[in-house]
């Protein structure tokens, strides 16, 4: 279990913009650690000049199969909730899955 706080400033020619709020996140490995599934979930207030503008939340998971000690297969998924309205007042929501293998080259010893 693991948990952070994120602070992030940035300073524009029209203004500046802070997001500010709490991480958590998880990782477990399962099936005689052939299996890892970790999770992190961040909600971010946003402020523009003072006031409050928005929010931002973020979930990642992902899990990894590992075959042998060069071969692994990857699931990720990020998901984001956009409602800050730094720069247009639209709200948004991204979703986005990510599938892949690894391969490891190991040098002889």
């Amino acid at each position: 279990i693991q948990g952070g706080l994120n602070i992030s400033q940035n300073q524009f020619s029209n203004g500046s913009y802070l997001l500010l709020g709490p991480t958590i996140g998880i990782s477990k490995p399962l099936i005689k650690d052939k299996l890892q599934a970790s999770g992190t979930l961040s909600y971010n207030k946003g402020y523009q000049a003072g006031a409050s503008s928005g929010s931002t939340m973020n979930m990642y998971s992902s899990f990894r199969y590992q075959i042998n000690k060069t071969h692994q297969f990857n699931l990720t998924l990020n998901i984001l909730h956009n409602s800050t309205t730094f720069l247009n007042a639209n709200t948004f929501t991204e979703i986005r899955f990510l599938a892949g293998y690894t391969l490891v080259f190991q040098s002889k010893s």
